[in-house]
């Protein structure tokens, strides 16, 4: 996968037909159940963070979408995911030398634990 390809790629999954009705209709605008998660729960999770940074890319919400990354990646600072999602939030965004960064910075944290994994 080549770097270029992220946010088609993203794009391509929000187009998909598994999409339920209730997501297209507006339904449930008002309500925010991660959110309602996230600032009412007593642990910070960087998978909480990771997932909903996904929907925001999903969305077509690229700065949310960063920043849940950046929270995943402040409680979680070896975690490769939260590298790579701040990538693809920075690539939507337009900010390709920062992106690359990221996705080099991912990398290397894959490696990293891979390596350690191996041994």
């Amino acid at each position: 996968m080549t770097v270029g390809r992220v946010p088609c790629m993203l794009r391509k999954i929000a187009s998909c037909k598994l999409m339920p009705k209730w997501h297209s209709a507006g339904m449930f605008s008002g309500y925010n159940p991660v959110g309602t998660f996230i600032d009412g729960g007593t642990m910070a999770s960087p998978t909480v963070f990771a997932r909903r940074s996904l929907s925001y890319l999903l969305s077509e919400m690229p700065q949310e979408a960063r920043s849940d990354a950046v929270q995943a990646q402040v409680i979680s600072p070896g975690w490769h995911i939260a590298s790579y999602l701040q990538a693809a939030a920075l690539f939507a965004l337009g900010v390709e030398h920062e992106a690359q960064v990221a996705l080099r910075e991912g990398s290397a944290l894959e490696a990293k634990k891979s390596a350690t994994a191996a041994q």
